[in-house]
């Protein structure tokens, strides 16, 4: 097969994957991956495409407990930790969909 015909069927392949993915994510909407800051302090919750779906402090008086700096590096670790769990179960949708189709 030539390198053109190879290319193109690859972009097809391709295109037919993010379009499933893209699919699949969709059906899961729904789903949410939380985490609570190692402290307790506070818990981040995010939706399947990584995005903040809702944010809370655990203890009241947060910022009288840590200065500004700790508790912005609080609160950033804790949704980017809830955003890795999203990261890894779309991971697993992609792995899943191209092993199916032959381009894992």
């Amino acid at each position: 097969m030539s390198d053109a015909i190879e290319r193109a069927a690859l972009l097809a392949g391709l295109q037919e994957a993010t379009g499933r993915i893209e699919a699949a994510v969709q059906a899961r909407a729904y789903e949410r991956f939380e985490q609570t800051s190692e402290s307790k302090l506070c818990t981040a919750t995010v939706n399947l495409r990584q995005q903040l779906v809702d944010f809370q402090f655990l203890q009241a008086n947060a910022m009288r407990e840590l200065d500004r700096e700790a508790l912005a590096e609080e609160v950033r670790s804790t949704i980017a930790a809830a955003q890795a769990k999203a990261r890894e179960a779309t991971d697993r949708i992609a792995a899943e969909i191209y092993a199916e189709l032959g381009l894992s």
